[in-house]
């Protein structure tokens, strides 16, 4: 579960990435998909998220965290049915080439005018501390839950503009840091707004620029605020293979000074994401590998929220349609 949640927050920074080639050929009523198997390979230095059980302890709150890594191998999969009226039912995971909250339960409609309307339910979970600031003994584990709805409207009436929502509630079951500081609570929930433009340069390259906000309303005031995030994404499309590459920077303000450190926090994040699909793998008309790499840096005036995570994704699937 803990690499997984990982691979999750990494691949669902960036929700502007087109359908892959599947979708594309799935012309006619009935059942699509692919199924697809990952090797992936993670290091994090993150003191809030449990990634590893080597994290679960740490002799300081000042400084970055150690780096630590994993290795799992992930079976991924969706699952298309396609209506005689065009519209798509179906239910997924993440992929690296197309980007997801979690396990997904959704709806997706292509229009005459090459617009395109999806929307999805989600849920997913992830190991977190009980209380993350104790130093010098063994932190203890606790589920974080989270659910939600995400809505995308891309190509909006054959205009290149995208807009997407995504409403993300959080339950933290034994938050031992929010019973102690109430300010620090982590349940609660999230809002983002997202707009970008996507950019035809030919007929297999293309850019799409976006800007996002995020409220986020969890009830501890030192957790809660605004975060604000620009990014640019690059699309090559052929028939043998499909690369897409997504870059973001993003700055995090907060409503309340930090019950702990007693100051203001401010984070700023850089993140990337690749991925390269090769398809008809061997000459396999249904068979295709893929690779896929992701980073993601916060860096924080409160040392203890600076951390640095990557991850490089190996797999190897098979269309059905």
């Amino acid at each position: 579960m803990r690499i997984k949640g990982i691979t999750l927050g990494l691949m669902t920074l960036f929700f502007l990435a087109a359908p892959v080639k599947a979708a594309d050929e799935e012309a006619q009523t009935g059942f699509s998909g692919r199924l697809e198997s990952v090797l992936c390979i993670m290091t994090s230095s993150s003191r809030i998220t449990a990634y590893s059980d080597e994290m679960a302890k740490i002799d300081s709150l000042e400084g970055r965290g150690k780096q630590y890594g994993q290795i799992a191998v992930l079976p991924l999969f969706d699952c298309y049915y396609t209506f005689a009226n065009g519209l798509q039912a179906y239910i997924s995971t993440p992929f690296f080439d197309e980007p997801r909250e979690g396990l997904s339960l959704g709806l997706t409609k292509v229009f005459p005018d090459n617009s395109s309307l999806d929307g999805y339910i989600y849920g997913n979970a992830l190991d977190v501390w009980e209380d993350p600031f104790v130093t010098g003994a063994a932190r203890k584990l606790t589920p974080m839950y989270s659910a939600g709805f995400v809505a995308n409207y891309k190509d909006i009436r054959g205009t290149g503009f995208n807009l997407n929502y995504k409403f993300r509630a959080l339950k933290v079951d034994h938050d031992l840091i929010g019973e102690v500081h109430s300010d620090l609570q982590r349940s609660g929930s999230a809002h983002t707004l997202g707009l970008g433009y996507r950019i035809s340069l030919d007929n297999s390259n293309t850019i799409t620029p976006g800007i996002w906000y995020t409220r986020n309303h969890v009830k501890g005031a030192a957790n809660r605020g605004h975060e604000y995030m620009s990014g640019l994404e690059y699309t090559r499309e052929t028939d043998a293979y499909r690369l897409n590459v997504n870059t973001a920077l993003s700055r995090g303000a907060y409503d309340r000074p930090h019950a702990i450190f007693k100051k203001d926090r401010r984070d700023w994040g850089l993140a990337a994401t690749g991925s390269l699909i090769w398809y008809d793998l061997f000459g396999k008309e249904h068979w295709y590998a893929e690779a896929g790499l992701a980073y993601m840096e916060i860096n924080s005036n409160l040392d203890f929220y600076n951390e640095r995570n990557f991850i490089l994704g190996l797999a190897i699937g098979y269309f059905f349609y």
